[in-house]
């Protein structure tokens, strides 16, 4: 990688021909917003491809809010992972895109001895 790459934002990607109005497939909450994009923006957004390698077809979408509900959880209320609060999603041109959301830097030493103790589980 050169000293200038990065991860695109999604924002800046076109959608493919042939897949013009596939905004109108998903809900609203689901894709990146003109509305937020300063705040997005500032966010590391990443396709996560590994996981799910094509696009969305809508109610498939469903699959993603449920694993990261569940991985949400298991962040902040099963484990107390330190620095992590789970993540963020949106679907764009029918593909899964993520932001990990972090925990403040002051609170990650107030989750680590209950991290532990649950952990060795």
């Amino acid at each position: 990688m050169t000293a200038h790459a990065k991860f695109p934002s999604p924002y800046d990607l076109k959608t493919p021909v042939g897949a013009e109005g596939w905004e109108k497939l998903y809900p609203y909450y689901l894709q990146f917003q003109n509305s937020l994009r300063d705040k997005e923006d500032g966010k590391f957004w990443f396709c996560d491809s590994q996981h799910w390698p094509s696009p969305f077809k809508p109610f498939d979408a469903v699959t993603v809010e449920f694993a990261v509900k569940c991985l949400g959880q298991y962040n902040t209320r099963h484990y107390l992972i330190p620095p992590a609060n789970g993540v963020e999603y949106r679907i764009h041109n029918g593909y899964c895109y993520m932001s990990p959301v972090a925990v403040a830097p002051e609170l990650i030493g107030d989750r680590v001895p209950h991290f532990m103790e649950r952990a060795g589980y």
